[in-house]
């Protein structure tokens, strides 16, 4: 039972990787990333498009001011 919860544990914690990348990274989208990783994730295919798009650029809300 013990080797069951140890093995469930890892494995749900590989499945929610691209999350937490996103998380961690800040992106703008990281609830739309958990969304698809939640829904599709549990295709290879979903989970991949999940990691690629936690792994892309993090849009800066950054305001520029203009100098006169």
């Amino acid at each position: 039972m013990i080797v069951f919860l140890s093995l469930l544990a890892v494995f749900s914690g590989g499945y929610f990787v691209p999350t937490l990348v996103a998380y961690c990274r800040e992106h703008h989208n990281a609830g739309a990333i958990f969304f698809v990783n939640l829904i599709f994730g549990w295709t290879i295919i979903g989970w991949v498009i999940a990691l690629l798009w936690s792994c892309s650029q993090v849009r800066s809300f950054g305001f520029r001011y203009a100098t006169a």
